[in-house]
């Protein structure tokens, strides 16, 4: 396709917003993660359309080895390869920990989200995980899952979160539409960081269909990044550890699910007791629990947009 020279100049600003946003992370993009996760070009190029037109070269940005960055910042490629194996280690230490939590026949996905879904995170971060339930045992499945994590001793702490079991977002599994979450919506202004977080999370577990369930009812990504696309069917099944199971709730877990409710909404720290349902960071209801008081998605949409 023949672009003309206004289009040229869209899709080239596409790129830099895209390198611009991965770069505060640190994180050098390479041709094709650049395509994949092209944000908002019009038109939208095919990868080696979008080869041809960054080859005659974009001011501001650079490419060595294949990958782009933005100028002066070649030295990110090192450390990038570094980070790919310490995310290499977390992603086997998250994938023997959705196995253990596929034997709770109330989970139904577990992925890896933040920085490990991008294989970008530092040596000493931990590792944060995205679980789906079957509706109605939110509150026994955090319990549990969150208990087995203190018997093995993997929670965070301060000062003590390498490698460490992070589990603070799950969500009832016929509410994983999360555009709700979002910050704003608009032509001037996008919960940029919301739309990268959501697209770069990765299945660890499923427990039958409810990723590409996941990936449906979110299918507005693709207003935002068109050429993104879910992981695999092949590969959701591949790290599937566990056979499907279907929720066999009784007045018993009903009662239970209830307890443990009142129990955990006690021992709730104050601090995110002030900001609970007051906004997107601390989310608490039966449908989603979301507990992200330093919530800084505000900081990094700012300052992607002062870059640009």
């Amino acid at each position: 396709m023949d672009f003309n020279e206004d289009q040229i100049k869209n899709i080239k600003a596409a790129a830099m917003r895209t390198v611009a946003f991965f770069d505060m992370f640190n994180f050098p993009l390479t041709s094709f993660e650049l395509h994949k996760f092209l944000f908002q070009p019009v038109p939208n190029p095919s990868f080696f359309e979008l080869e041809r037109i960054l080859a005659s070269g974009v001011a501001g940005l650079e490419t060595v080895r294949g990958f782009y960055f933005l100028s002066g910042r070649e030295q990110l490629i090192a450390a990038r390869l570094d980070k790919y194996n310490f995310a290499g280690r977390k992603m086997k230490r998250a994938a023997a920990v959705a196995k253990i939590f596929s034997f709770l026949p109330w989970v139904a996905l577990v992925a890896a989200v933040n920085l490990i879904g991008a294989r970008n995170t530092p040596d000493a971060g931990d590792i944060d995980l995205f679980i789906a339930v079957k509706p109605g045992r939110l509150w026994t499945t955090r319990f549990l899952t969150a208990s087995l994590m203190h018997l093995f001793r993997l929670r965070p702490a301060a000062g003590n979160s390498r490698d460490k079991i992070c589990l603070s977002f799950y969500a009832a599994e016929d509410w994983l539409d999360l555009r709700r979450l979002m910050l704003y919506e608009s032509k001037e202004r996008v919960d940029a960081y919301f739309v990268f977080w959501l697209a770069n999370l990765w299945p660890l577990y499923d427990a039958g269909g409810v990723y590409e369930k996941f990936a449906a009812q979110n299918k507005y990504l693709y207003g935002y990044l068109p050429n993104w696309r879910p992981a695999s069917l092949l590969e959701t099944k591949k790290n599937n550890p566990g056979p499907v199971r279907k929720n066999r709730g009784s007045f018993i877990f009903d009662y239970l699910e209830k307890s443990l409710k009142k129990l955990q909404l006690a021992l709730l720290p104050p601090p995110l007791k002030a900001i609970m349902n007051a906004d997107s960071r601390v989310v608490i209801n039966d449908q989603i629990l979301k507990f992200h008081a330093n919530d800084r998605r505000e900081m990094y949409n700012e300052k992607w947009r002062g870059i640009l």
